[in-house]
């Protein structure tokens, strides 16, 4: 099933010292079992895998102890039993020098097993399957950036695999993992070849080793032969010319095939999958034996370890104890490399665990590597260029990465750069080329993801803006529809009004007659009567009457336009009908003298004044004091149920609803007497509401929370302002006297609203009334120079919230926050910088005032200052109550919590459903961020309310 088949050439290429006999002259040993294991989540490209296992959880060799995060991603098991006894942050070895989440495992020593998964006859069973198997046993690429296996063998619909090629060039000097294991474990490799085969369906397989490693190609070729039922496609072993670095992928498929696989294009673009041969025995070790990827072969080499050689070591193993075991000396150390001398990376320390991608350690002297030498100009000499295996132009990609001009880079193809080194070893100057170029990949990758968020975000805000103009329409268009609704049952009621008052008698011509026939009538009545008595303007009664009816039916027509609208309270509607209810029966009083005018009856005498009840007055005060109890148990069941009051509040403002119903009951049986004719006079009312002065509990607790806030926000001035260090002496002994002085008046209203809620009688209405206006007046009492003083303690705040700002800003911009980030601290240092400049003009204008005072004695005193200083110390003054400030933040909180997650129950539902729903992802996100910042707007208020 074998046969030689044509080789092309590549570009360029080097041929550096090999030094793979150091190593190569031993077999495949196991190295010893450590104490300890180090498990980065991050081994591999793609999303870390998720923890799922805890801290003190026992574990058995092979479990699974991390789940695959997402497509491009691997599951992590446990290379040997134990307990876990850590998960923290370790640092990993990667150029960057990152740290990542570690699980730290205690070796037991036991080694034993879980239950192992086998799949013998996998020629029957579903390439899915084997795909998914693959992927649940953690097997990733091992022989470059450590690609899930699973994910490269997974094929587009319109993607037919023609060609399966295996790796086997291992052209990197000094490393031999890969020709020990094709020599000592070929097997292994040609069962891998036939599960790949079977889920790919190629026509053909082409292994391609290096003409150096003669004794593996052997090897493969014997074992090739010996399993012809495995192999059911044409398998060739290819033996290539030995160059660097033939052992690149895209170099190695141009050698075996002669096609190159196109700028931005994948292998699978050719019909062609290309694996390691450490990944195919990976693959059939995890089917065959159902071991998932826990240990790798790793070449430990160099002239500073004496045991030189290449040992299967588990993942985890710290490369201090493999270098333990090898023989290292520290001394000799200079150099520490995880890979090859031209593509691996220097490793600072030695507290470092061996990953699934580590294929060598190399441990250099300083006579093997020595330092490197001085960088020099470049010369131009092209040398770079003729041995760039990819074809580019290194020296042209140096100078845009060196002036960090990405998008040059970018178009020169800097992303075909396979990072090979060979224009680096070349270069006559000693540039570092392979360093810039990664600098270049890492900047031009940044820039782009900037991009990216800007544009979700710019997204996301229009999405904002066009919810919002929706939403805006939809009010108006409600709005509208209301307004017009509310016109036009006007105008009906209006019409069919003014229809009714013109519209005349069917039979007017006979009610005409009889009207003229009964006027005759009284008049020849009246013949005989006392000519003093007055007579009646009938006229004017009609006028009078008309005028009544018109004013009625207009308050009428207004009150039913409002309740339609939705546009009153309870409240108001009680006062509209009481008004209308005045009107109609001033109307009703009006017709009835016209009426007894018409009749022939003078007109009827002003009533006597009666000591009667004022049915119209108890009619208002009951309404009164019924729209009253329902906004207090309104805001009393709103409270409750946002959770915001303390059990002695809940208490207090029960009571307080218990008494304004106990006063609608007694105005509403006022009433009711009053209309059976039971009702006591208004004067005995009155004087029986004299004897018993009632409490205003309202105005009391009212002036308690002014001279509260009052008293919290000198105090808060005063700590701003000594924090600050900008008051004298004299200054704080004043603003001490100033806090003391609002300290003891809210001290003195809370007392008087304790004895109001406890029943104590002894200060009347006009008490509690005087109590409210000395603590209202207590601000406006300051001299000028208090306010003075205060206005420059608010000044310095904003100074320091402005100096804030900017430094939020700078931090920013150092930190390289994107675009939007810095524009709204920007947005934000703005509007501080306005906000002092507002206080510090009118701290100005004080202080003008204050020296002007000092200057002329014979001004007027501080309590008569213009109009205009008052009003701008007004407009500092007004400060929200803090205790409700952090109420209505609780609940904001409380409303952004509830809607982000409702929208996480939505979004769990969508993805169990299946489809796209990165739209719910977005609202989702938008959501915390509103729940964060809400939360904390709550929690800063309320540590200001308890401090």
């Amino acid at each position: 099933m074998s046969q030689a088949i044509k080789l092309w050439d590549i570009h360029g290429g080097i041929h550096p010292a090999e030094n793979k006999e150091q190593s190569s002259q031993k077999p495949i040993r196991q190295a010893a079992l450590p104490k300890k294991l180090y498990l980065p989540l991050q081994q591999h490209i793609g999303s870390p895998s998720e923890l799922s296992i805890k801290v003190g959880d026992k574990v058995l060799k092979g479990q699974r102890i991390a789940e695959a995060n997402g497509f491009i991603s691997a599951s992590l098991h446990a290379p040997t039993s134990g307990t876990v006894v850590a998960i923290e942050n370790r640092a990993i070895p990667h150029p960057s020098g990152l740290s990542a989440e570690t699980l730290i495992i205690e070796t037991d020593g036991e080694e034993t097993w879980c239950e192992r998964e086998i799949i013998e006859d996998y020629r029957h069973t579903d390439p899915k399957v084997l795909l998914n198997h693959i992927r649940n046993h953690g097997i990733t690429g091992m022989g470059g950036a450590g690609f899930p296996t699973s994910v490269k063998l997974t094929a587009k619909d319109d993607d037919h695999i023609d060609t399966l090629i295996i790796n086997g060039a291992e052209c990197e000097p000094y490393i031999t993992a890969d020709h020990l294991l094709m020599r000592e474990r070929a097997d292994q490799i040609i069962e891998g070849i036939g599960i790949l085969g079977h889920i790919l369906k190629p026509r053909r397989c082409i292994i391609g080793v290096e003409d150096n490693k003669m004794d593996a190609v052997e090897a493969l070729k014997a074992s090739v032969q010996s399993h012809p039922n495995t192999l059911p496609f044409e398998v060739v072993v290819a033996a290539i010319p030995t160059k660097y670095p033939s052992g690149g992928e895209k170099q190695l498929i141009q050698i075996l095939t002669g096609k190159e696989v196109p700028h931005g294009g994948i292998p699978a673009d050719l019909g062609i999958v290309c694996q390691n041969v450490g990944t195919v025995a990976a693959v059939s070790k995890a089917v065959l034996q159902g071991e998932p990827l826990i240990s790798r072969i790793t070449t430990v080499t160099g002239n500073a370890v004496a045991d030189k050689g290449n040992f299967e070591t588990l993942i985890g193993t710290s490369i201090a104890d493999l270098l333990y075991q090898c023989g290292l000396d520290e001394d000799d150390l200079h150099r520490l490399l995880m890979g090859g001398p031209m593509m691996g990376f220097a490793l600072q320390t030695t507290d470092l665990p061996v990953i699934k991608t580590t294929n060598c350690i190399l441990a250099a002297t300083e006579a093997e590597f020595p330092n490197p030498a001085t960088v020099q100009d470049c010369i131009r000499c092209g040398m770079c260029a003729e041995a760039c295996p990819a074809e580019l132009l290194p020296q042209q990609l140096y100078w845009f990465s060196r002036a960090k001009e990405f998008d040059k880079a970018k178009h020169f193809n800097l992303f075909d750069c396979i990072e090979c080194g060979a224009c680096s070893f070349v270069c006559p100057s000693h540039i570092p080329l392979v360093q810039y170029f990664r600098f270049a990949k890492g900047g031009i990758r940044t820039e782009e993801q900037a991009h990216i968020k800007s544009d979700r975000a710019k997204m996301r805000f229009e999405a904002r803006q066009e919810r919002l103009a929706k939403e805006e329409a939809e009010k108006e268009a409600r709005r509208k529809a209301r307004a017009d609704a509310a016109a036009k049952a006007k105008a009906e009621k209006e019409k069919a009004a003014a229809q009714a008052e013109a519209t005349p008698s069917d039979n007017a011509e006979d009610d005409k007659k009889a009207a003229i026939a009964a006027a005759v009538a009284r008049a020849k009545t009246k013949k005989g009567a006392d000519a003093s008595a007055p007579s009646v303007d009938l006229k004017a009664l009609k006028v009078e009457s008309s005028q009544a009816r018109a004013a009625y039916l207009k308050a009428q027509r207004t009150l039913d336009a409002a309740k339609e609208a939705s546009e009153v309270t309870p409240e108001q509607i009680a006062e509209q009908e009481a008004d209308i209810a005045k009107l109609k029966k001033a109307y009703d009083d009006a017709k009835a003298k016209m009426d007894s005018a018409r009749s022939g009856g003078s007109t009827p005498a002003a009533p006597a004044e009666s000591n009667g009840p004022d049915l119209k007055a108890l009619k208002v005060a009951s309404s009164q004091a019924r729209a009253a109890h329902l906004k207090a148990q309104r805001a009393l069941d709103a409270a409750k149920e946002a959770g915001e009051l303390s059990e002695e509040e809940v208490k207090a403002q029960e009571a307080e609803v218990a008494k304004l119903l106990t006063a609608y009951e007694d105005s509403k049986k006022a009433l009711d007497d009053a209309k059976s004719g039971n009702a006591p006079s208004a004067e005995a009312s009155a004087n029986t509401a004299d004897t018993q002065p009632a409490v205003d509990v309202k105005a009391l607790k009212v002036a308690s929370s002014q001279a509260r806030a009052a008293h919290l926000k000198a105090q808060r001035a005063f700590d701003a302002a000594k924090e600050a260090g900008e008051l004298s002496a004299e200054e704080v002994k004043a603003q001490e006297a100033e806090v003391a002085k609002l300290q003891a008046t809210y001290e003195a209203a809370k007392k008087a609203l304790d004895d109001a809620k406890n029943g104590v009688t002894a200060s009347s209405k006009e008490q509690a009334v005087s109590s409210k206006a000395q603590v209202t007046d207590a601000p406006a009492t300051k001299t000028l120079d208090q306010k003075y003083k205060e206005m420059k303690v608010q000044a310095s705040q904003a100074r320091a919230a402005a100096k804030q700002a900017q430094k939020a800003v700078d931090e920013a911009k150092e930190a390289g926050q994107t675009a939007d980030v810095i524009k709204a601290l920007e947005d934000t240092l703005a509007e501080a910088v306005q906000n002092y400049e507002k206080l510090n003009a009118k701290k100005l204008v004080l202080q003008e005032k204050v020296k002007l005072q000092k200057e002329a004695p014979a001004a007027k005193s501080n309590s008569s200052e213009p109009a205009e200083v008052a009003e701008t110390i007004t407009e500092t003054k007004i400060e929200e109550d803090p205790a409700q400030k952090a109420k209505e933040l609780k609940v904001a909180a409380s409303q952004a919590k509830a809607a982000w997650r409702k929208l996480e129950r939505e979004l769990s539902s969508a993805q169990e459903a299946g489809g796209d729903t990165s739209a719910l992802e977005t609202q989702v996100a938008e959501a915390k961020e509103k729940y964060d910042q809400a939360n904390e707007a709550k929690t800063a208020a309320m540590d200001a309310l308890k401090g």
